[in-house]
């Protein structure tokens, strides 16, 4: 069985909006060849990420973590997903940015 190479370009992210609480939002740009977005977040910036939203679409320029009480503060990343034949395939993620509450 062959596996599709998948080249996904690389997310931006354009703005950083931090929200009541400890919600935060990312705005992005466009990103060609994805079906959406996902929101990793971590502890730690060599930590684990975890997933914690996925954008609607492509278009859906908007990532928002709700946030956890007690947390100082986090690291976030986003990456490009495409679905192919059941599968996900995600594209290489921004750098780790630090988020603090």
């Amino acid at each position: 069985r062959e596996h599709m190479i998948v080249n996904l370009d690389q997310p931006e992210i354009l703005q950083i909006h931090r929200g009541v609480g400890h919600s935060v939002s990312f705005s992005l740009r466009v990103t060609a060849g994805a079906d959406c977005y996902v929101l990793f977040k971590s502890g730690r910036a060599d930590g684990d990420f975890r997933e914690v939203c996925r954008s609607k679409g492509i278009t859906d320029l908007r990532l928002t973590d709700k946030g956890e009480h007690g947390e100082r503060g986090a690291f976030y990343c986003v990456k490009c997903m495409r679905r192919y034949q059941d599968e996900e395939y995600f594209g290489e993620g921004t750098a780790p940015v630090y988020v603090k509450y």
